[in-house]
């Protein structure tokens, strides 16, 4: 299952809680007037309600933000990146910064990865 689709399911689950939740908020003045005994249980259900909502939106999140992460890319990625970055800025001349910085802008704006 892709992210995409576990997203999907899980709104897909949000939604049928929403339902439910609203469903019990109608039937709530027939519970009152016929059963006292009761609405101990229709609040349990009410919470369970509200907590499976919460719990679908958090899980949302996440799978959005795993998705967010893996754009930025692995951390063996960023490491392996920083690592070139250190050697470039220990390697470069500084004199001639402005003239890398220049060729990186062009290249990244060009759409290219190698010149």
């Amino acid at each position: 299952m892709t992210i995409d689709e576990a997203k999907i399911f899980i709104q897909n689950a949000m939604e049928q809680s929403r339902n439910a939740l609203a469903e019990l908020m109608l039937i709530m003045p027939k519970v009152f007037a016929a059963k006292r005994k009761s609405l101990g249980e229709y609040y349990s259900n009410l919470e369970n309600c509200k907590k499976e909502i919460q719990a679908c939106e958090i899980a949302v999140k996440s799978l959005e933000e795993v998705q967010q992460y893996r754009a930025i890319g692995t951390p063996e990625e960023c490491l392996r990146n920083k690592d070139f970055l250190r050697f470039l800025a220990n390697s470069m001349n500084q004199k001639k910064y402005e003239t890398y910085l220049r060729i990186y802008n062009a290249v990244e704006k060009d759409g290219r990865d190698e010149e």
